[in-house]
């Protein structure tokens, strides 16, 4: 190993350290966001989401573009998509903006698979698993630091600078690599599939806008079920035509394994716990308790920490013992972390918050660790990059079904807690009114809001209101959380050793 593979990993890590910092920090800016562009919480919602479901949708054709494409064409390519939704994010004065700039992004977010094919294939074998785990250390790192560098960004700067950052980064990352990354193109070039690649964007979108925009369509709105009903339609049909295909995008019978598919869904719980946490935490920091984005970084950095530390030691406690037991520990001090958590939030005790975070902690990072281990370890060797790949894909789903799903709860409980407390409050509010105690109480805006819309006297009346609503979401949604983990426990009884595979028997 020369000069030239250290050199090669200077613009891969730069990648991976950006994408990994702009998913941590943009948690952290929502609320500003929400505050400054007077947006709802469908669009705050949308932020994830729209980035999320894009990633999602092309995680696994990312991954098979450096094979088609080469590997200069495709780390620039996509690495320039993503450097135009931060543009296009970073510029935006409106919902419409916004939520295009990070579906931009999140098309975009096909680089990180590049980096990762390149840093695998440029290394030699002796010295892959040293530089994969430099990576992935990277991506750690950056997770860890992303909510107390996007505080201070936040804080100094304003939230477009959540996304404007990435613009140097980017450019550096792009001129870098050509510099010093050699052109690798295969000698065959495997046919992306493209009527899948179709078939699974547009079901997942259709299903996931559905279920994001429900409350405000209504449960038994056309618009709503033709978009649930048809999304199903379309994901049935792709499972139809991977069958048939000589290129499927995704192998179906990786899912004839029962610890597979079991990993896969523990993946999605832990994302919607996770990523429907990290939503309503940034809210609830800022919009509820006030804190500046700085002591709400360092909080959030208090949970992301502790995953960082505890997940190389869990990774080699599963070495040993494999993943059953460390995930089904994980999965039940998750569940305990969140009603533990939904205890704190009347009080909000910054001890008793501390002490959950941390045990949420603990059991995230058996977690995290734990479904990549108990997927890979289920597929056949020659398979782990297309496990993988399904693996994050599901991930990404999940995501992005946790922020729906989570907001869902959200509105609904705000909604009701709302109309409890004013039916006994001697305050009289319009309609339009009252919807501005509901968007405040939702965490789509800051309580100043109040004090600006509504009549003289009445902001320190509907406050406590406004503030019991979003406890009451957050609270609820923690519940939901509890018992999915809970799911989750019950699942880690299929992660049995799979059986031995035609495709795991040595060939030498």
């Amino acid at each position: 190993m020369n000069q030239r593979h250290w050199l090669i990993m200077i613009p891969m890590g730069i990648t991976v350290a950006m994408v990994n910092l702009d998913i941590s920090a943009v948690n952290l800016a929502l609320a500003h966001i929400a505050n400054d562009l007077h947006v709802s919480l469908s669009a705050i919602q949308w932020v994830v989401n729209g980035y999320s479901m894009a990633a999602a949708m092309f995680m696994v054709i990312g991954s098979r573009l450096a094979d088609t494409w080469g590997r200069h064409k495709a780390f620039a390519v996509c690495l320039s998509l993503f450097l135009t939704g931060s543009i296009a994010a970073g510029l935006a004065n409106g919902e419409p903006g916004i939520v295009i700039g990070r579906i931009v992004q999140g098309i975009g977010m096909a680089s990180f698979p590049v980096a990762m094919a390149i840093v695998h294939t440029a290394f030699p074998e002796k010295h892959r698993s040293l530089a994969m785990g430099i990576t992935s250390a990277i991506a750690g790192l950056s997770q860890v630091v992303g909510p107390t560098l996007g505080g201070a960004i936040l804080h100094y700067l304003g939230w477009r600078w959540i996304f404007f950052i990435n613009v140097p980064l980017g450019i550096t990352a792009v001129i870098l690599a050509r510099l010093w990354v050699p052109e690798m193109k295969p000698e065959a070039r495997p046919k992306l599939d493209y009527i899948g690649q179709t078939l699974l964007a547009a079901g997942l979108f259709a299903m996931l806008c559905a279920l994001n925009e429900v409350q405000k369509w209504g449960w038994d709105s056309p618009a709503f079920v033709a978009l649930l009903l048809g999304g199903a339609a379309l994901l049935f049909v792709f499972v139809a035509v991977e069958r048939r295909t000589r290129n499927p995008l995704i192998e179906l019978d990786l899912f004839a394994d029962s610890a597979f598919v079991a990993a896969n869904l523990i993946r999605v719980i832990f994302q919607i716990v996770s990523f429907g946490l990290f939503f309503l935490l940034g809210l609830y920091f800022q919009n509820v308790l006030c804190f500046t984005a700085i002591k709400a970084g360092l909080l959030l950095l208090w949970l992301t920490a502790t995953v960082a530390v505890l997940a190389p030691v869990v990774g080699q406690c599963m070495d040993k013992i494999g993943a059953r037991i460390p995930l089904l520990v994980g999965m039940a001090l998750t569940a305990a972390g969140c009603l533990l958590l939904s205890r704190s939030l009347t009080q909000a005790s910054l001890v008793e918050m501390a002490v959950s975070l941390g045990v949420l902690g603990v059991g995230f990072s058996a977690a995290l660790t734990g479904t990549v281990s108990a997927a890979l370890s289920s597929a056949p060797k020659t398979r782990a990059g297309l496990a993988a790949g399904v693996l994050y894909m599901n991930a990404l789903v999940g995501a992005s079904l946790g922020t729906a799903a989570t907001g869902l709860v959200l509105r609904a409980e705000a909604h009701a807690s709302v109309g409890r407390f004013l039916a006994i409050q001697p305050v009289e509010l319009t309609a339009s009114q009252r919807q501005c105690v509901e968007r405040v109480a939702v965490g789509a805006h800051s309580p100043e809001l109040l004090s600006t819309e509504l009549p003289a006297g009445a902001a320190p009346k509907v406050m406590p209101a406004a503030r019991e609503g979003f406890v009451a979401g957050f609270r609820k949604n923690l519940q939901i959380y509890a018992w999915l983990s809970c799911v989750g426990l019950v699942l880690t009884w299929f992660l049995r050793p799979p059986q031995r595979r035609e495709g795991d028997r040595d060939t030498g």
